[in-house]
């Protein structure tokens, strides 16, 4: 068993299932780990000889968030679209009710994430209590995207913790922006939005 607090393997070029393995099987245990950058169409490889590779990476995130060590996921620019982005969020949810949950930045930038892919981070909120920093940012959300993440942070507005949601550059209209403000305040939400210009 290895603990590490800070694992950077941005554009390394690694196999994230053989990551995965070492953190299910070897007992690798990481605090911060980035591993941006590092697969082209990784989500849209789900149906290819690769498919083995996002489960297994998103089962590590799963055994180290439930063991309570992974505090900070970067997982930006890796092309998961909504395919590879419902994998990796259904794995996290799952580990939404451990107690020793610690997890508190999340940054999905640069994904091609669209509604598909925020749905499952909806739903993810509902199992999951403790993360304050996420990062949207670069993706394909639009208002409707928003409009369901908005729904799950409604839906949870009593457990979810999330202190800063940035959605910059994603194609969200200035009224909907006027909106997803106008609604937080009403629900007592204390979120910073970042849309950017």
């Amino acid at each position: 068993q290895k603990r590490m607090e800070f694992l950077d393997l941005a554009h390394s070029g690694l196999h994230l299932g053989e990551l995965g393995r070492c953190l299910v099987e070897e007992g690798l245990e990481v605090g911060d780990l980035n591993v941006s950058y590092n697969s082209d169409n990784l989500g849209s490889c789900l149906g290819s000889k690769t498919s083995h590779e996002l489960p297994m990476f998103a089962d590590g995130i799963r055994v180290g968030l439930f063991a309570g060590w992974l505090r900070c996921l970067h997982v930006a620019s890796l092309n998961l679209e909504d395919a590879g982005a419902t994998v990796l969020c259904n794995a996290m949810g799952s580990a939404g009710n451990s107690r020793r949950l610690r997890l508190t930045k999340l940054d999905l930038t640069n994904n091609r994430i669209g509604v598909g892919g925020c749905d499952a981070f909806s739903r993810m909120l509902d199992q999951f209590e403790l993360i304050e920093d996420v990062t949207l940012s670069q993706n394909h959300l639009g208002d409707l995207g928003l409009e369901v993440i908005m729904e799950g942070l409604e839906r949870n507005q009593e457990q979810a913790s999330i202190s800063t949601l940035a959605v910059e550059h994603c194609h969200i209209s200035t009224t909907f922006r006027a909106e997803a403000y106008s609604r937080l305040e009403r629900s007592c939400r204390r979120i910073e939005v970042r849309f950017g210009s």
